[in-house]
């Protein structure tokens, strides 16, 4: 009895044993059929270097797996004396573009064809000092000299000009995009300050309401020399309201450093118009925008003097901002004081000059007017200087359309724009 009763347990379990291996068995067959029905389709990119060379020529994607593109360096792909412009289904160019690194998702195998343009034909930044004839013309006349450095978007684009949206070049805090006239151009949305602006080739100026976007023609920086003994070295003015949109500072409340000492909003050293000129940590300025490193290390750091001494005229004849003068700047880019920008030996006229002719009357380019840049017909812009105004913690100085520099306005207006200027050692 006891030998029958373990044969029958013998035999249960072998039969459950049994099961559970057949149990086993079939999860792992169904597990290797699910596999393989679910298994990614993989698509190939097979890159064409279309005139060029490439070391890699092709890139595996899953479907429908956002992969980005890689790069024209990890490919390998040169061809002389050209650049690399954007990836094309076409040989021509004729078909759907991708930028360098772009982003795909594919259901299908494609193919790219690189795009080159002739490096002869591209426009070269400025990254030394051009000095220009004897005799050039500018807002100081013909006596004074100017020179080319850095660069900047300028002149609104030419309608016959059309734009590679996927080839593009970073410059400080600006993206620039290439035009088929060789030219880089930059992307604005047009903020006129008020209607009925118009750009250079009589075009009107949209207000920000009108959500238009426009292109700018990247050209040399034209600066004027004031002298060539600033503190021993040569000091720059730019001939042009560059841009606008940028406040002196953005609020008329006072501010408080961790020693308790009072900031006022017209405090030159802790302004936002000084942030946008030297940039900062976390923002790329005017500095790393308008000039190449090599460019940059030409230009010298100066001791800027921002002593009561420096906000009145240089004939003493204004009241002295003593309240409000701040502690002198280490900085490569700054604005004029209005003691420099009243200074005869530097070709300017006295501090109530103004009118036709006047020295200090900067013209606003189209890129200006596009960011609010205020614009006076027949004579130029508002432009601010770094001096604060006696009168108000809340006012700077600033030139007047006219060239006058007698007064002050309110740190937050935005429609003042920016005439930089530097030293070069």
């Amino acid at each position: 009895m006891k030998k029958l009763f373990a044969a029958v347990i013998a035999s249960v379990a072998f039969m459950f044993g049994l099961a559970s291996c057949q149990n086993e068995e079939v999860s792992l067959a169904e597990l290797a059929y699910n596999s393989k029905s679910e298994q990614a389709t993989v698509y190939t990119v097979t890159f064409n270097a279309n005139g060029g060379s490439l070391t890699k020529k092709r890139q595996n994607v899953e479907e429908n797996v956002a992969t980005a593109l890689t790069s024209v360096s990890a490919l390998g792909a040169t061809y002389s004396d050209h650049t690399f412009l954007y990836w094309n289904t076409e040989s021509d160019g004729s078909g759907d573009s991708y930028a360098d690194g772009e982003t795909i998702s594919l259901t299908q195998n494609l193919t790219l064809y690189a795009q080159w343009f002739s490096n002869s034909n591209i426009y070269s930044f400025h990254s030394s000092v051009t000095n220009l004839a004897s005799g050039t013309d500018g807002q100081m006349g013909t006596s004074a000299s100017y020179c080319y450095f850095g660069d900047w978007p300028q002149t609104i684009k030419a309608n016959n000009v059309s734009i590679y949206e996927k080839a593009t070049v970073i410059m400080g805090g600006f993206t620039y995009y290439l035009g088929d006239d060789g030219n880089y151009y930059a992307k604005c949305t047009e903020n006129a300050y008020n209607s009925g602006y118009t750009y250079s080739d009589g075009t009107e100026v949209a207000q920000r309401s009108a959500s238009s976007e426009k292109y700018f023609k990247v050209e040399p920086i034209k600066w004027c020399v004031l002298t060539n003994d600033y503190d021993g070295k040569k000091l720059l003015l730019a001939e042009n309201i560059l841009t606008a949109n940028v406040p002196y500072y953005g609020s008329l409340s006072d501010r408080s450093l961790n020693d308790g000492t009072t900031i006022y909003p017209n405090n030159y050293k802790y302004s936002n118009i000084r942030a946008f000129l030297n940039g900062t940590a976390n923002q790329k300025g005017f500095l790393q925008s308008a000039f190449t490193s090599s460019a940059q290390s030409l230009i010298a750091t100066t001791s800027v003097d921002n002593s009561a001494a420096s906000t009145t005229d240089s004939g003493s004849n204004l009241t002295q901002a003593t309240s409000y003068a701040c502690e002198d700047t280490s900085d490569k880019i700054f604005l004029l004081s209005e003691k420099e920008a009243t200074t005869a030996s530097y070709g300017f006229d006295s501090y109530s000059s103004s009118g036709i002719g006047n020295t200090r009357i900067r013209v606003t380019t189209d890129y200006a007017k596009a960011n609010n840049a205020y614009t006076s017909s027949g004579y130029g812009g508002y432009w601010w200087l770094r001096s604060p105004y006696y009168g108000a913690r809340y006012n700077a100085r600033y030139v007047l359309s006219s060239g006058n520099t007698s007064y002050g306005l309110d740190v937050r207006r935005t429609y003042v724009g920016v005439v930089p200027a530097l030293c070069l050692e």
